[in-house]
């Protein structure tokens, strides 16, 4: 796995700006591929955590993927369009 953390750093630091610059930016889409650092799902819990949030428990994730129980609706993901409001 390839250490992104410090260009991370760099993402979480625009965010924040955009977000303090501009109050009615409230949700930002952020996609990480197994490309970016060789695991996709630890890009996205090591950008979580740089943003001082929550990881997402990826296991459990799956099964509750696997087993069609009730799932929150900020964790249901089939396609980019799912996070529409």
């Amino acid at each position: 796995m390839r250490d992104r953390r410090k260009e991370m750093l760099g993402y979480v630091k625009m965010i924040r700006e955009t977000q303090n610059e501009h109050s009615n930016i409230h949700d930002v889409l952020i996609v990480f591929n197994n490309h970016f650092a060789c695991f996709g799902p630890q890009s996205v819990n090591d950008f979580l955590e740089l943003k001082n949030m929550s990881e997402i428990d990826w296991k459990t994730e799956l099964k509750r993927y696997e087993n069609n129980s009730v799932q929150p609706n900020d964790r249901i993901q089939s396609s980019l369009s799912d996070f529409t409001k």
